[in-house]
């Protein structure tokens, strides 16, 4: 007849042992960390890429409403004059970088019979962009007839400070930002551009 070892204290000894362990607290403050930490650092860091991206496309839009509105109060320009409309930009980006930007400013004369032609247009870099004569579609509160529109295309490269997930390594490093804006001649019914193409 064998013995057995188990005493009935020692039952009881385990099943108080396993409560202790399911009441203790010890540590789970550092498990609580551990889990809710990773949440609030990519909420954190959600929160500014989102307040960065808004202020960013913000000035880009400023930018291109400026350089049109500028461009719109004069009777006449030449390339040299818009060719300093880039400096208008960085100004009103900083303190963000104004590199590696696209610019069109594009005079668009409007007929007698409301018809939309580019009279003139000029790019960052110096270049005409579109061809002289050419029809456009403008928004329809912009075809007034016999007027002329001075239109901004602004285009500028954001640089994504976090990887956006199951985007590309090209999308990761920067999203074009892209804002077009339209402004009437204050002056006269045309602007010319006798130099321009």
């Amino acid at each position: 007849m064998t013995k057995s070892t188990r005493t009935p204290s020692s039952g009881r000894s385990l099943r108080a042992a396993f409560r202790r362990l399911i009441r203790a607290r010890d540590g789970a403050g550092a498990v609580e960390f551990a889990i809710v930490m990773p949440l609030l650092l990519v909420g954190y860091i959600g929160a500014y890429e989102i307040s960065v991206a808004w202020s960013f496309t913000s000035k880009v839009g400023r930018s291109a409403a400026t350089i049109a509105d500028v461009v719109a109060q004069a009777k006449e320009v030449s390339p040299t004059y818009l060719d300093e409309m880039p400096s208008i930009a960085s100004n009103l980006l900083a303190p963000y970088n104004a590199n590696n930007y696209t610019l069109k400013i594009t005079g668009i004369q409007i007929d007698d019979n409301g018809n939309a032609t580019i009279a003139w247009s000029r790019n960052e870099a110096k270049g005409v962009p579109y061809v002289k004569g050419t029809t456009v579609e403008l928004p329809s509160e912009m075809t007034k007839v016999k007027s002329f529109i001075v239109r901004t295309e602004l285009t500028m490269p954001y640089k994504v400070l976090v990887a956006i997930p199951g985007a590309t390594a090209e999308t990761i490093k920067s999203i074009n930002l892209h804002r077009t804006s339209y402004s009437r001649a204050r002056l006269d019914s045309t602007i010319t551009c006798t130099t321009c193409g």
